[in-house]
């Protein structure tokens, strides 16, 4: 009976992945227990948060849009839209 090296291969990388996968000492469930006790004592996520919530959609995507104008223009200054293409611009609601 002869057995090829690449079935042999094939068989023993799994197994393998498979005893390193369980031999992990970190697990996810321990990784879960540390975001569900972890304290929040300083602000800082909750003042990112209060930030956040001042800004609204539109003028998220205004200044977004005006970001890649600006890089689109630094990056390539003499290149222009084939065959009169229309670059996409939001409308304000």
């Amino acid at each position: 009976m002869h057995i090829s090296p690449l079935k042999v291969l094939l068989a023993v990388v799994p197994l393998f992945s498979l005893v390193r996968a369980t031999s992990e000492p970190f697990s996810a469930r321990d990784y879960i227990d540390e975001l569900l006790t972890r304290g929040y004592d300083d602000g800082s996520d909750l003042q990112l948060r209060d930030v956040l919530s001042d800004i609204s959609t539109s003028e998220l995507i205004d200044e977004l849009t005006n970001r890649l104008d600006r890089l689109a223009k630094a990056a390539a200054p003499a290149a222009k839209p084939k065959g009169g293409a229309v670059r996409w611009k939001p409308t304000s609601l």
